[in-house]
């Protein structure tokens, strides 16, 4: 069965997949509000308040902040997505 689970406004959240991105770049954002899907994907806009960092992710590059995967391995929650069963 697909989990179909959204971010909520003023959820915490990592990015799974860091490739392209600064070093700089933080670890940690806060879900702004959710977006108009682009090529039929769920996007938020996203800011790390400490450094000022905003941009715009896509649904399936997020993991809540309480996930304990790490950084750029495979997440079960976003993996159900696809899957049934």
């Amino acid at each position: 069965m697909s989990s179909g689970i959204a971010f909520a406004v003023g959820d915490m959240v990592r990015l799974i997949s860091r490739v392209g991105l600064s070093p700089k770049t933080p670890d940690v954002f806060e879900v702004l509000f959710k977006m108009p899907p682009r090529d039929g994907k769920i996007q938020y806009r996203i800011r790390n308040e400490e450094h000022g960092h905003e941009r715009v992710e896509k649904h399936d590059n997020l993991v809540a902040l309480d996930d304990k995967t790490e950084p750029g391995t495979p997440n079960t929650k976003t993996d159900r997505r696809y899957h049934h069963g």
